[in-house]
C-alpha cells in the first residue's frame, strides 16, 4: 500500500511541475511567450496605438519604437517575492522584453529575456531557463520553481489582459467602418 501510495504522490508531484512549465522556444531555447492574434476591423494604425498605450499603463518602458512600421520593443518588471526564512521574505524581480508587432487585422507580440534579480547579486537566480538558479542555494529549488511559477502566472495575467484590451478597441463602433 505504500509503493502505491508513493508511487501515486510522485506521478502527481511531476504533473504539478509539469503544468507549471514556462514555455521554451526550439530555436532560441530560451523562455518565449508568443502568439499572432486575430484583430480584424482594426487597422495597424489602430492596434500599435492601442498596444502602446496599454504598454504604458501597465508600467513597460518602451526602449525601441518604430512607428513607421508599427512595432515596439518595452522592457519590464515581474515581482516575485519568496520566502527564504521563516516569516522574511525576499524582494526580487523578474526582467524581460516585450516585442509588439502591428499588422492590418491583427498583431504578434514575443515576450523573452527572462531574467530574475534579487535584492543583491547573491541572490539573482539569472535567466529562467537554467534548471537551478545561478546564486546557487541563496534560492533554493523550491522557490526557484515558485519563481517560475509567479513569471508564468504573471505573464499569462499580462497577455490576457492585452487582448481583453485589443477585443474592445476591435467592438469600438467608432473604428468601425463597415456601416
Amino acid at each position: 500500500m505504500k509503493k502505491i501510495l508513493s508511487t501515486f504522490v510522485l506521478l502527481l508531484s511531476v504533473l504539478v511541475v509539469k503544468a507549471q512549465e514556462l514555455p521554451i522556444n526550439d530555436a532560441t531555447e530560451k523562455v518565449t511567450f508568443m502568439e499572432v492574434v486575430d484583430a480584424t476591423g482594426l487597422s495597424a494604425n489602430d492596434i500599435y496605438t492601442t498596444m502602446k498605450t496599454w504598454a504604458k499603463s501597465n508600467g513597460l518602458k518602451i526602449t525601441e519604437d518604430k512607428a513607421d512600421e508599427k512595432e515596439f520593443v518595452t522592457t519590464g518588471i515581474l515581482p516575485a517575492p519568496y520566502e527564504r526564512a521563516k516569516g522574511r521574505t525576499e524582494v526580487s524581480n523578474v526582467n524581460y522584453k516585450f516585442y509588439f508587432y502591428a499588422k492590418e487585422g491583427k498583431y504578434r507580440f514575443i515576450a523573452t529575456d527572462f531574467v530574475h534579480e534579487g535584492s543583491d547579486k547573491t541572490m539573482s537566480g539569472g535567466e529562467l531557463e537554467n534548471e537551478a538558479p545561478e546564486c546557487g542555494p541563496s534560492v533554493s529549488n523550491g522557490n526557484w520553481n515558485l519563481i517560475k511559477k509567479k513569471t508564468k502566472n504573471g505573464m499569462d495575467e499580462l497577455i490576457e489582459d492585452l487582448k481583453k484590451k485589443i477585443k474592445v478597441a476591435q467592438n469600438d463602433p467608432t473604428k468601425n467602418s463597415d456601416w
